[in-house]
């Protein structure tokens, strides 16, 4: 008996089934939908009503983008047989509409109505506005009209006038905005409809019982037509508050079938990639010769082309660094959702969480006058993050958005919460590049002083980078002067400070350094 869970091979899926025109059509319920990204698995239930005998039944507008290796049809009696099984391509007899299309057709219906009205209003003050004017010609051409009525009238055409034209100017913003919305609902109409193709997938099957029965039946399948990524909304408010982190999940599916009131699972796992196992070829060691190539040149002066033979040197191979991350995560959210089949983004919560910070503040003058705030968490798999982007709110003030690294192998993450306003800074040159000559050489002074004020209310600590250039040439010496007790990294001339600032106060940090060079070169990138 074949009542257990049966995988559709690629040769049935391109076979029909002989004699089934006649099979009854079936209904299934959405139960349960795993997303994974670029892809979604989805879950349906239903009961078949079976008389004695062969029974052929059909299940109908099958997700669109379907995978078919992934279809999976069990029964759940064992005194049931499935003789024959296919999926194949058909036109849809019933094509479900989106409710998102109900919901579109229908402000485009109410819109069209205000249009259609601001146009009648429209031809209407244009009518008064050429009736007023024909008044007026008339009014004054008349004999015996005195100064005073004329008066009158002018005034009465020029409140007149000025009602009209104000009453006109509001029509024509009107029928505008009323226009362009129009147009935007008659697009999204057309792209979700043209989305939705007329042909779609059928799973045809014959099922065999001795006597009449009812039985249940459960289908799986895979669709590509379906897509998550995470994004986060990080709220912080004081100094030494945790982080309140909302954990969210941009959910996106154009199936042609709305996810009404079902479970919702997410996953990180990736099942479209190649499962296959890898094989291990011979791999030899060889001479790497440069290649001779010929290249295309243009000589302005004589304006004409050449052809110059170049020699083309091998480049050194180096190691890969990928990282393969072979586990996933899986979310089930505690109550049903619905997804519209509208290839929009829908957002839906997995969890809040509170994320004990470090919070300091971070600068480097040289290449920002802004003082940036960071909050460092804990790397763990506690939290269980992922990588995203996150939306960062200062005192429910938006700040900015910012990719979330949790990929880091760093034993803390930093999160950029934007500039803190509070903290002012300034960087200024003190020595203007004092010169002097020594023989054939000359050497250049630079110093330098940054002041950090702090106008917060409580106490910070900033971490302050800044740097000396690096000679390219041994002929250039660049000496460290001063460093007003900085950490040095002569590698790459970084140096940095932990500035602790008391509420209202300002503190200053300085450096100096020499540049000695040919007094006839010039250098760049003194300073």
């Amino acid at each position: 008996m074949k009542r257990l869970l049966i995988v559709l091979a690629t040769a049935l899926f391109l076979s029909g089934l002989n004699g089934q025109s006649n099979a009854v059509e079936i209904t299934r319920q959405l139960k349960t939908v795993t997303v994974y990204p670029g892809m979604a698995r989805l879950e349906y239930i239903g009961t078949l009503s079976l008389s004695a005998g062969a029974n052929a039944v059909a299940l109908k507008n099958l997700p669109s983008e379907l995978q078919f290796g992934s279809v999976q049809f069990k029964l759940l009696d064992a005194t049931v047989s499935i003789d024959e099984i296919s999926i194949r391509t058909d036109r849809l007899q019933s094509k479900t509409v989106s409710q998102e299309i109900v919901r579109l057709k229908q402000q485009r219906d109410s819109l069209q109505k205000v249009l259609n009205w601001a146009i009648q209003q429209k031809e209407i003050l244009e009518s008064a506005e050429k009736l007023l004017n024909a008044n007026q010609q008339v009014s004054t051409q008349q004999v015996g009209v005195t100064p005073g009525t004329v008066q009158q009238f002018l005034t009465y055409y020029r409140e007149e006038l000025t009602r009209i034209r104000r009453e006109r100017t509001d029509n024509n913003e009107t029928l505008n905005k009323t226009q362009e919305t129009l147009t935007a609902v008659q697009n999204q109409i057309a792209e979700l409809s043209g989305n939705a193709s007329d042909w779609g997938f059928e799973l045809r099957t014959l099922l065999r019982t001795q006597k009449a029965t009812r039985v249940e039946y459960s289908l799986s399948l895979m669709t590509s037509s379906a897509d998550w990524t995470p994004v986060y909304f990080i709220h912080a408010t004081t100094l030494d508050a945790p982080l309140k982190v909302i954990f969210r999940a941009k959910v996106s599916q154009n199936t042609g079938e709305d996810w009404s009131n079902v479970k919702l699972v997410l996953s990180t796992a990736q099942p479209a990639l190649d499962n296959t196992q890898p094989t291990m070829e011979p791999r030899y060691v060889y001479f790497q010769r440069a290649m001779m190539d010929t290249v295309m040149t243009f000589d302005p002066v004589a304006y004409n082309d050449a052809v110059q033979v170049v020699r083309n040197e091998p480049e050194e191979e180096v190691w890969s660094e990928s990282a393969f991350n072979l586990t996933s995560s899986t979310y089930t959210l505690s109550a049903n959702q619905t997804i519209l089949s509208d290839a929009q983004e829908h957002y839906v919560t997995i969890r809040e969480l509170s994320i004990p910070a470090k919070m300091t503040h971070y600068a480097v003058p040289r290449s920002s006058p802004y003082v940036y705030l960071l909050a460092e968490i804990i790397n763990n798999s506690e939290y269980d993050l992922l990588p995203g982007v996150a939306r960062i709110f200062i005192e429910n003030t938006y700040v900015a958005g910012v990719d979330l690294n949790v990929k880091s192998i760093a034993d803390t993450i930093q999160i950029s919460l934007g500039i803190d306003q509070g903290v002012v800074m300034k960087r200024e040159r003190r020595d203007f590049g004092a010169s002097q000559w020594l023989g054939t050489y000359r050497q250049e002074t630079y110093d330098f002083a940054i002041s950090l004020r702090n106008n917060k209310t409580v106490p910070i600590e900033v971490k302050l980078l800044d740097q000396i250039p690096l000679s390219t040439d041994k002929q250039i010496e660049v000496s460290l002067l001063k460093k007003d007790d900085a950490d040095y990294d002569e590698a790459n001339g970084a140096l940095s400070w932990r500035v602790r600032c008391a509420p209202g106060s300002t503190e200053t940090r300085s450096f100096s350094y020499r540049i000695k060079f040919p007094k006839d070169e010039k250098v760049a990138g003194k300073w």
